[in-house]
């Protein structure tokens, strides 16, 4: 396997479950992005977790959450800086919402892109680009 570039641009990945945070892990190295993960969102603070904004090419957030909801981090982000790309995820919870509810709120929140899990590589791809962000 080649060498990663030193400046190789870092993916925030906030999710609670491990099966989904290693996936969105896999698709990120496979599109030629360092994923940083997060596991428990109570302990998400956008000033220090997002460092340097020209590090960072997003941050992949779960909407529903135990701790902090996506809702929550989104808008501390938004707080922090407009220009750090954002895509929320959500299987949606049923005593909270539909996913579909959950997309659109974050959405009206100022995300860059939404997707509805489970989803594919291809998905995430596509969600990466609808963003704005350049995939290999």
């Amino acid at each position: 396997m080649g060498r990663r570039s030193t400046n190789q641009k870092r993916i925030l990945i906030i999710e609670d479950d491990a099966d989904v945070r290693d996936l969105v892990a896999r698709f990120c190295t496979k599109l030629g992005y360092m994923p940083a993960i997060m596991a428990e969102s109570r302990f998400f603070d956008a000033g220090l977790d997002i460092g340097p904004v020209e590090e960072i090419a997003a941050v992949v957030t779960d909407i529903f959450m135990p701790g902090k909801s996506g809702i929550q981090i989104i808008k501390e982000i938004r707080g922090l800086s407009e220009s750090v790309k954002i895509i929320a995820i959500s299987g949606g919870w049923s005593t909270q919402g539909s996913r579909e509810d959950a997309l659109m709120a974050a959405g009206l929140l100022g995300v860059d892109a939404a997707l509805a899990k489970p989803f594919t590589l291809e998905d995430f791809k596509s969600c990466l680009k609808e963003a704005g962000l350049p995939v290999s």
